[in-house]
């Protein structure tokens, strides 16, 4: 018949288990870890482990002795009671920022010469056009009368804007032609991007949030639906971005394991900045 061995203090145990001091220390960021620590005979050992869910490890100490070591995500301040999984879950919010390629035609000032060729089918032409003549096409059809061609050239280009009433602002058709030409067609901008990382141990009970996932948010409902992240990040979202729109990424969801804190579970979660987007595309913003 088996007792439950008795946890005492101090390095006295002939009869039960000695308890060590527990130990702290921050794994990374926001993540503490717990490390306790226990000496007995091996059957005391083995059945104490039974007790707890974090990493266990027993080692051989000497004579008859052995080491039980518990390694716990979260802070255990009584080491005599199990820690609750769920009450170990770590948030982690960050700021961070991305390069993104965008199309050249999406340059504010391109992108705002083209909205000004208010006819649909002219701003089309007017686009095939550059990339033909970027092409190093040398004619095409003709606005007037689609049976025969015409040079394409800068002149033609612009007879198409007048004829639209359109006049593109100083060197923006010469500038853009160069671009292309160059082999140009897009460019680099750093965008911002809050990632929320929750860090859990695998036993908890902790669910990604698919909610609005390939959605653009509006500022003001990021703040609402995230309004556990720090001041210091959703003071800069209200005050710098609050006139901006995120894309919800799906969440990533991961296992991962190390010698310390044994399995844990790893959700991230991303939203990337942007100052307009497509409601064609994305609908309306939640």
């Amino acid at each position: 018949m088996s007792t439950t061995p008795t946890i005492i203090a101090g390095q006295d145990f002939p009869n039960g288990i000695a308890a060590l001091p527990p130990r702290f220390y921050e794994d990374k960021p926001g993540v503490w870890i717990t490390e306790l620590t226990y000496e007995g005979k091996q059957a005391a050992m083995y059945a104490l482990a039974g007790a707890f869910k974090g990493k266990r490890t027993i080692e051989h100490k000497e004579g008859p002795f052995w080491r039980l070591t518990i390694t716990i995500q979260g802070l255990q301040l009584d080491p005599s009671v199990p820690v609750d999984p769920n009450s170990q879950i770590t948030t982690i919010y960050e700021l961070d920022s991305a390069i993104i390629e965008k199309d050249i035609w999406q340059l504010p000032k391109v992108a705002l010469a083209l909205d000004s060729i208010a006819d649909t089918a002219t701003r089309l032409r007017f686009r095939a056009d550059v990339e033909a003549l970027a092409r190093g096409e040398l004619s095409t059809v003709d606005p007037a009368n689609p049976s025969r061609t015409i040079p394409l050239n800068v002149a033609s280009i612009n007879a198409l804007l007048t004829n639209a009433g359109v006049v593109f602002p100083g060197t923006l058709l010469n500038d853009l032609l160069q671009a292309f030409g160059k082999g140009v067609n897009s460019y680099p901008l750093s965008s911002f991007v809050l990632r929320k990382t929750q860090i859990a141990p695998a036993e908890a009970t902790v669910i990604p949030q698919f909610y609005g996932s390939n959605q653009i948010w509006t500022t003001r409902t990021l703040l609402s639906q995230e309004s556990a992240m720090p001041a210091s990040i959703s003071g800069a979202i209200g005050q710098f971005l609050s006139q901006g729109y995120w894309l919800k990424n799906a969440p990533k969801v991961a296992q991962r394991s190390d010698e310390r804190t044994g399995a844990r579970v790893e959700i991230a979660t991303e939203w990337t900045y942007a100052d307009s987007y497509s409601t064609f595309i994305f609908g309306q913003a939640l």
